[in-house]
């Protein structure tokens, strides 16, 4: 597991890599969901884009598995579109 994820995306990649197991990344940032006033529902698509764009460098940076305080938000909001 890389922790904190976000800021060694390139240490992500180097795990990944250099392992053949699953690689988990965790994204310990709640200032994401905050700078919106702490409700990704109410955030709008900026809060919606930026919870998205993080989590996505994460898996592209070859995390087979994000764990993040956005989870159920951002996985309800996938479903709903």
């Amino acid at each position: 597991m890389v922790k904190p994820a976000l800021p060694y995306l390139d240490i992500v990649r180097a795990v990944r890599e250099a392992v053949r197991v699953p690689v988990a990344a965790y994204n310990v940032f709640r200032r994401i969901q905050h700078a919106d006033g702490g409700d990704l529902s109410a955030a709008g698509s900026t809060g919606h884009a930026r919870i998205d764009e993080t989590l996505t460098s994460i898996r592209r940076a070859g995390a087979d598995i994000v764990i993040t305080y956005h989870a159920k938000q951002w996985a309800a909001w996938k479903a709903a579109q």
